[in-house]
């Protein structure tokens, strides 16, 4: 996705100067040309080329808050605009101000709500738009932003139960190795000069001990450039298609976690179409929304999969059979509730499931992680220091002797 500042001409005889995020300079010009607007001019915005010039994601707790507000004040019966900038005098200059206010400008020259936030959709909630466009339809708007808040309740509320299961063990990780770079670099090269003058001959392990730890006092510059260099290039690399394609699938093949990480963004996928076709949206297009807020390039080949089967009259279970869009169970799931006319309800039944699952395993493996940890962390402390004071003991053993 990149940043574009064009010049346009609305339906109204008004030019307007915006900013847009889009994949490509052809597809926003599609987009916009689609919309209504007479095209001036599409250029590169300089905040795409600047480090963190890009507009910033919305923290999800702010995004949840700011719907539960918008939602009571429209229910009350205030119009959009005017429910908007209440909300945004509380925001103030935060990313969300700014995108409050974005969208603020657009409707009041006559864009629909939902249009005013797909310019802004690469930081929004993969439903959100789709959500917007099914209220205005349906002429349900503050209902169907209530589904969509408890939408965003659950699945934030275990992206939290995800990322606080990863916090603990990798605290412990980067402690032990924060621990060990600490005695190769100072602790043991001491050791190295006390034993310079030592007339016995040395165990094999504490020879090796220190040996590493002579290397790595020598070539630590060298060892720092290599490592800089290496995750330069791991940057660039993962941008890339082969890349991005490359992670996706080693995520999901991860010991112990990428079948939670798979089903975890199976479950939000799921979560989202049921909620957009209980709001009355077509599966097609709801589809198609998911496709453009997904990221993972795996899932977007099963949704691009999907979308051209069901466009050729395939059922969604036979279009996304075989693809990363379903785990376990999940086909015969769908193929029962589009039987039974109940495809929402199972795809939340689908979505709820995995949801549970993630949370009790992600909790056994919590358990059965952190006393390996501290393990292999004790461990390794202990050899090394046996290591080095163990010819110092030796030695003085024989003298007591």
């Amino acid at each position: 996705m990149a940043d574009f500042t064009c010049r346009i001409g609305t339906e109204s005889g008004e030019i307007i100067e915006k900013r847009f995020t889009a994949d490509s300079r052809n597809a926003l010009k599609r987009e916009l040309e689609e919309r209504g607007y007479y095209i001036f001019k599409i250029r590169p915005s300089l905040a795409s080329f600047l480090p963190g010039g890009r507009e910033g994601r919305i923290k999800p707790d702010d995004f949840i808050i700011f719907n539960q507000e918008f939602q009571a004040l429209l229910k009350a019966g205030l119009p959009a605009t005017q429910s908007l900038q209440i909300l945004i005098d509380r925001q103030g200059e935060s990313n969300l101000g700014v995108l409050l206010q974005s969208v603020k400008d657009s409707v009041e020259t006559g864009t629909s709500l939902s249009d005013a936030f797909a310019e802004h959709r690469a930081q929004l909630p993969i439903a959100y738009v789709s959500t917007l466009v099914a209220g205005e339809r349906s002429g349900e708007l503050p209902e169907t932003l209530k589904r969509f808040i408890d939408l965003t309740k659950l699945t934030n509320s275990l992206r939290k139960s995800f990322l606080r299961a990863l916090y603990y063990p990798a605290f412990l990780i980067i402690l032990s190795l924060g621990l060990l770079v600490i005695m190769f670099t100072y602790v043991l090269p001491e050791f190295s000069k006390f034993y310079e003058g030592f007339d016995e001959e040395l165990p094999v392990f504490t020879l090796v001990v220190l040996g590493i730890a002579q290397w790595l006092q020598t070539n630590i510059l060298f060892l720092l450039a290599g490592i800089v260099l290496f995750v330069l290039l791991f940057l660039w690399w993962r941008k890339t298609e082969s890349g991005r394609r490359a992670l996706a699938r080693l995520k999901f093949r991860l010991p112990l976690i990428g079948n939670l990480m798979h089903k975890y963004q199976l479950s939000q996928i799921y979560h989202s179409l049921a909620t957009m076709l209980k709001g009355g949206m077509p599966l097609l297009t709801c589809l198609r929304d998911i496709e453009q807020s997904t990221s993972n390039p795996l899932l977007i080949d099963g949704l691009q999969t999907a979308i051209t089967g069901i466009s050729e009259g395939e059922s969604l279970h036979g279009s996304i059979e075989g693809t990363a869009l379903t785990k376990d169970f999940a086909v015969e799931m769908i193929q029962v509730g589009e039987s039974t006319g109940a495809l929402p309800d199972m795809l939340s039944n689908v979505a709820s499931f995995y949801d549970e699952e993630v949370r009790t395993k992600l909790a056994a493996l919590l358990s059965l992680v952190e006393p390996i940890l501290l393990v292999l962390m004790a461990a390794m402390i202990g050899f090394l220091l046996f290591a080095m004071y163990y010819p110092l003991f030796n030695l003085l053993g024989r003298v007591a002797a």
